[in-house]
């Protein structure tokens, strides 16, 4: 985990564990992950685990909380440097801010696979998946209205928006068979064929 991560756990004990967990859980995905792992890679008992955590659930919901907070922040930061910017440049822009969160948060960004296996089954880390998507889907729907005003429905726009970006971070993540600057060309052209036939 690299230094820039570690501001999104919680300070205290929970940060340890959290720590263990989010690199178990990217090296070997949910299927891997139980408490007693999680208290042996955090280097502590089962039952000082147990005084933090008591399943598997709640330790997925923290980390998908700050897996949430570290997204956010990224995208936030790098969309600072575009203040006034025309609606499709920010658009193209959280799409590089969306890679930029792969390099400066490899573990939280990683965990998004593993998120996604979890969220069927566990209902805390759907919610916060949930409004995470909600978010980032009416940040771009506000762009996308922007752009076109009379657009009859900038939310099913923001939604392919949304699926092509997702769709090809998650390619990305899980092939890695072209850089990270041609995937970003790539997505940002699909995004702009999107938007001029909206």
């Amino acid at each position: 985990m690299t230094e820039f991560e570690l501001q999104f756990l919680p300070p205290g004990p929970k940060r340890g564990i959290l720590s263990a967990a989010l690199s178990l859980a990217v090296e070997q995905g949910p299927l891997g992950l139980n408490l007693a792992s999680i208290a042996r890679e955090a280097q502590i008992s089962r039952p000082k685990l147990a005084y933090h955590y008591n399943d598997l659930e709640t330790v997925f919901a923290d980390l998908c909380e700050c897996w949430a907070q570290s997204g956010q922040s990224v995208t936030l930061m790098h969309l600072e440097g575009f203040f006034g910017a025309p609606a499709e440049k920010l658009i193209a822009e959280i799409v590089v801010a969306t890679f930029r969160w792969r390099q400066q948060c490899p573990f939280f960004s990683s965990l998004t696979l593993t998120l996604n296996q979890v969220a069927h089954r566990n209902p805390k880390v759907a919610k916060i998946m949930e409004l995470t998507t909600d978010k980032g889907l009416s940040r771009i729907e506000a762009l996308v209205t922007q752009i076109n005003p009379s657009a009859s429905s900038p939310r099913l726009v923001a939604q392919t928006i949304h699926l092509n970006l997702i769709g090809g971070f998650l390619y990305h993540l899980s092939t890695r068979k072209m850089s990270d600057q041609k995937m970003i060309n790539s997505i940002q052209k699909s995004i702009a064929l999107i938007l001029k036939n909206q």
